[in-house]
């Protein structure tokens, strides 16, 4: 029993870093991304750090799907003014989706 108590004990210990790990990457990502939309190498990672999985998972809604470009970016610049930075991040993460799965469903289209 002890023994299966501490091999649980050790995978959620690895769980725990490799998630850390994987918002670390995940972050750097969302700094790189706000940089190249044009925030400060200092306001993208402010931005990006402020990311959080748990409170994202929390209010997530797809604020992004059926807007245009310049709709999405009206309500990231809206957000980032108002420093609702996890709005922004998930905001940024939700059209990014979008925008790749509209790829997807077109390249699906043109091969058939």
């Amino acid at each position: 029993m002890q023994n299966a108590m501490r091999y649980m004990e050790e995978a959620e210990r690895r769980s725990w870093l490799k998630s850390a790990a994987n918002l670390a990457k995940l972050r750097v990502k969302l700094a790189e991304a706000w940089q190249s939309l044009g925030l400060s190498p200092q306001g993208a990672n402010l931005v990006a750090k402020a990311y959080d999985p748990n409170l994202a998972a929390r209010m997530h809604r797809d604020l992004a799907r059926g807007k245009s470009d310049e709709e999405v970016a009206e309500m990231l610049q809206s957000a980032i003014r108002q420093k609702r930075y996890l709005e922004a991040d998930q905001l940024l993460i939700d059209y990014e989706r979008n925008r790749l799965r509209m790829g997807a469903n077109h390249t699906a289209e043109v091969s058939r």
